[in-house]
């Protein structure tokens, strides 16, 4: 198998199955492997956004510990290796090759008969991971959790880190249905961490780990630090408490994100019997690109991957508190919540250049410009094209902001940057 028969059948099988939850299937390809994802601990993300954002600082944290971390994400947005670092580097194609054509050799075929691209692509980091001998893995659930592939790794931690609607017509229409979902992935005794949830949300995840024997310890923004739901576990909160460290990435809902990972860290390393360094567990600034990610110029521009309301509000409460004139660049997939999208970034103001990332269900440009509140300076039929028009028209001041998904991201991006080493996008 080559590097991009590997990518073409892969490719091919995303978009044939689509988005199908499940574990029966995924469940019995584990075991035919000798249940690879079993063999070291994991920290487990879920959550409706910010999860990819607290996955990645974990990780960085337990590397700066000296430890050997696999992390697994999706979607990317280049390169399918983007999904499963080892210490912070991409596997090489040839690794992958190596690693999918073991998978074949023991599954029956590549990718694994009747498993979803997510599946395969789960099973594929797994086995990677287990060839790297890594000493512990970062999680990141792929779509809600209780059905979710990533359920196979053995976590000593689970996060839930925040609980909004996207994927309703999978997961529910309301948070508390979405919050019983997210609570699947939790574990008998092992300890839990929430994010800054609603009441509602809250309650579901509470009571879940409440019946399962969790320590649950809960994200308090106003008083900036995790406490404990029960009394029992207050002990849990001796463990975590320590002062919120400084968010290592922009944007005010990064400091709860911090916190997450810090804590979700700290109890990583003492289920490993590794002695926590307070040094270690200060997450210096980086850059996690498609993340309020700014690009350097004239204009400038800024890059961030909200696909659904809550995160369009934070990318809107950034751009008012850094006092930054938008000029917006957006592409959104069907099945989106696009007049949530369009109002959360309407509060900012600012000309709209309407497109569709290269997907079959990205919207029409002239759907968004339909549901724009403010001046529309353009439709455009690709991403490309509004980002030239958009940077071309930019005034004095303005920043081109590129938002709406991951996909509208990855092409301008790809554009600004001069990636040519793209995998094509599957939007899963």
């Amino acid at each position: 198998m080559t590097y991009a028969e590997l990518i073409r059948d892969l490719w091919a099988r995303g978009h044939a199955q689509g988005m199908r939850l499940g574990l029966d299937r995924v469940e019995e390809a584990h075991v035919r492997l000798g249940r690879p994802a079993r063999s070291w601990p994991a920290v487990h993300v879920a959550g409706t956004n910010g999860k990819g954002s607290v996955a990645h600082v974990a990780a960085r944290l337990l590397e700066a510990h000296g430890l050997r971390v696999g992390l697994t994400t999706s979607p990317h947005l280049h390169r399918l290796a983007e999904r499963m670092l080892v210490d912070g580097v991409e596997p090489s194609a040839d690794e992958l090759t190596a690693a999918a054509d073991g998978l074949r050799a023991r599954l029956g075929g590549w990718p694994p008969p009747a498993l979803t691209f997510f599946e395969s692509v789960t099973l594929l980091a797994f086995e990677l991971f287990r060839r790297r001998a890594i000493d512990v893995a970062v999680v990141e659930v792929g779509l809600g959790g209780r059905l979710d592939a990533t359920r196979l790794c053995r976590p000593v931690v689970s996060a839930v880190v925040s609980v909004g609607l996207d994927h309703v017509e999978l997961l529910g229409g309301t948070t508390a249905e979405v919050a019983a979902e997210k609570a699947g992935i939790l574990v008998p005794g092992v300890p839990v961490l929430l994010g800054p949830l609603d009441r509602e949300a809250r309650r579901v995840v509470a009571a879940r780990a409440a019946a399962l024997g969790c320590p649950l310890l809960a994200w308090n923004p106003e008083a900036g630090r995790f406490e404990a739901a029960e009394e029992v576990h207050r002990a849990w909160e001796r463990k975590v408490a320590v002062p919120p460290p400084v968010a290592p990435l922009p944007g005010a809902h990064q400091h709860a994100n911090a916190a997450l990972a810090t804590a979700a860290a700290r109890l990583a390393l003492e289920a490993l019997d590794r002695p926590p360094d307070p040094a270690r567990l200060v997450p210096t600034p980086f850059v996690l690109p498609g993340r309020l990610e700014p690009i350097p110029g004239r204009p400038p521009v800024l890059l961030d991957v909200a696909h659904n309301p809550a995160a369009a509000a934070a990318l809107a409460a950034h751009l008012a508190a850094s006092g930054t004139r938008p000029r917006y660049v957006l592409g959104v997939l069907a099945r989106k919540d696009l007049g949530g999208i369009v109002a959360a970034l309407g509060a900012c103001g600012g000309p709209l250049h309407a497109c569709a990332p290269a997907l079959p269900d990205a919207r029409p440009p002239a759907e968004l410009a339909a549901a724009w509140h403010g001046p529309v300076a353009g439709c455009h039929a690709a991403v490309t094209e509004a980002l030239a028009a958009a940077r071309a028209a930019a005034g004095p001041g303005e920043t081109v902001v590129v938002t709406g998904s991951h996909f509208t991201v990855a092409e301008a991006r790809a554009e600004l940057l001069g990636i040519a080493d793209v995998d094509r996008p599957v939007a899963l």
